[in-house]
C-alpha cells in the first residue's frame, strides 16, 4: 500500500454538561482527527482523543507523535506479508508505548482504509466472527437529583442495562439503587471510580452486594484491594490496566478478586492490544466490556467494531451516545436503535462516509 497523505484536524469546543466522571468535571473536550490518503485517493480516518484527568498522554504529545512518522516507514511495516493483526501491531510500534490514543488513531485509520480499498468489511478483513448484536449500556449519576426519574427515561428509550455512577457518595445513590432494583429484566452495574475509602469498604460492598448487581467497577484504590470483604458484588477492572500489560492479568484479577475487565481502546492502546487483552481474559475465564473514553464518533466507531470481536455476549457494552459528542460534526448514530449495535452498521467501513469533509480536512 501506498500512501499518499497523513493529516491532521483538530476538533474541540465546550460541553454542554460535564461528563459523567468524577476526574474530568471541565466542560471542554478535544480530539485529533487522523486521515490518511492512500495512492488511489482512497480515505481512512482514525481519531486520538486522550481524556484530561484519566489518560497519561496529552492531545500535543499525539499530535507530535503522528506529525512525526514516516510514510515510508508505514508503508513498508503496514505492507510486509502477514495478518492483519501482525500488520496494526507493527504499525503500532512505529509510535512511543506511552501514546495509546495515538496508536488506537494510527490503527483505526489504517483498518478503516483498508475498508475502503478493499471493500470489506471490519470483521472479514480480521478474519474473526463478530457477534450478531450487543446491547448497550446507559449511564447516569445515581447521585444527582432526579436520578431515579432519568433511569425510567433511559429505560422508556429501550435500554435494559444501567451502569450508575457512584462516587463517594454511596449512601446518597443506594436509594435510588434500591428503587430500581424492583423493575423487573433490568440489569444494574455500579461504577465506584476509586471512591470508596478504608471506612465506606465494609459498610458499603456488603449493601451493595444485596442488590444482585452485574458488578461493581474499581471499588477502591489498588492499595486496598487487600482488604475487601468476602462479601461484595463481582469486581471489574477498568483503570487498573492502565499502563499494564496483558500479561500482568492474571495477577491482577488474583489481587483484585475481580471477574470482569473493562477495556477502552484510547487509553489502552487500539486493537491489537485490546485483542490481547481479551484473549488473556478468556483464557482466565473472565468477561470482558468494550467502553469509551467519551471519545468522538470515529473513535466509538471503532470501539464498537472491537466490541463486536470480543464483548462477552451475555453483557451489555459500555458504547451508548455521550455528552462528549457534542463537540463533534454530527454523524451516522454507530447503534440500530440507541440500545444496541451488530455488524451491519459498518459494512462500509469503521468511520462515516464522507465524515472528513465535515470536518474541512
Amino acid at each position: 500500500m501506498k500512501f499518499r497523505e497523513l493529516s491532521l484536524t483538530k476538533v474541540s469546543g465546550a460541553l454542554p454538561r460535564a461528563l459523567d466522571n468524577p476526574r474530568t468535571p471541565e466542560l471542554e473536550r478535544a480530539g485529533l482527527v487522523l486521515r490518511l490518503t492512500d495512492a488511489e485517493g482512497n480515505v481512512g480516518l482514525g481519531e486520538a482523543s486522550p481524556l484530561p484527568g484519566f489518560s497519561a498522554e496529552s492531545l500535543e504529545a499525539c499530535r507530535l507523535a503522528l506529525e512525526a512518522l514516516s510514510l515510508g516507514a508505514l508503508e513498508a511495516c503496514f505492507g510486509a506479508p502477514g495478518s492483519l493483526l501482525a500488520r496494526l501491531e507493527r504499525a503500532r510500534a512505529l509510535l512511543p508505548n506511552g501514546l495509546p490514543a495515538a496508536q488506537f488513531s494510527l490503527e483505526t485509520a489504517l483498518l478503516d482504509l483498508t475498508c475502503a480499498r478493499t471493500q470489506r468489511s471490519p470483521f472479514e478483513l480480521f478474519e474473526r466472527p463478530a457477534l450478531a448484536r450487543i446491547e448497550l449500556n446507559a449511564v447516569l449519576d445515581a447521585t444527582l437529583p432526579g436520578a431515579y426519574e432519568s433511569a425510567l427515561e433511559l429505560l422508556g428509550r429501550g435500554y435494559t442495562t444501567l451502569k450508575l455512577k457512584l462516587g463517594t457518595a454511596w449512601e446518597q445513590a443506594l436509594d435510588t439503587l434500591i428503587r430500581l432494583t424492583g423493575h423487573s429484566g433490568l440489569k444494574l452495574r455500579v461504577d465506584a471510580n476509586r471512591g470508596l475509602g478504608t471506612l465506606d469498604l465494609p459498610r458499603a460492598l456488603p449493601r451493595l452486594a444485596e442488590l444482585t448487581l452485574e458488578y461493581l467497577e474499581e471499588p477502591c484504590a489498588p492499595e486496598l484491594w487487600a482488604s475487601l470483604p468476602a462479601t461484595r458484588p463481582r469486581l471489574a477492572l477498568d483503570e487498573s490496566l492502565l499502563g499494564m500489560t496483558p500479561d500482568m492479568l492474571p495477577n491482577l484479577l488474583r489481587r483484585a478478586k475481580a471477574q470482569v475487565i473493562v477495556l477502552k481502546p484510547m487509553a489502552l492502546g487500539g486493537f491489537s492490544e485490546c485483542l490481547r487483552w481479551a484473549a488473556a481474559a478468556r483464557a482466565l475465564g473472565s468477561e470482558v466490556v468494550v467502553t469509551h473514553l467519551f471519545d468522538g464518533p470515529i473513535a466509538l466507531r471503532a470501539a464498537s467494531v472491537l466490541a463486536l470481536l470480543v464483548h462477552s455476549p451475555t453483557l451489555a457494552a459500555g458504547l451508548a451516545p455521550h455528552a462528549g459528542l457534542a463537540i463533534w460534526p454530527e454523524a451516522p448514530s454507530v447503534t440500530l436503535t440507541g440500545s444496541q449495535i451488530e455488524p451491519e452498521c459498518f459494512s462500509g467501513g469503521i468511520s462515516p462516509a464522507n465524515y472528513w469533509q465535515e470536518l474541512g480536512a
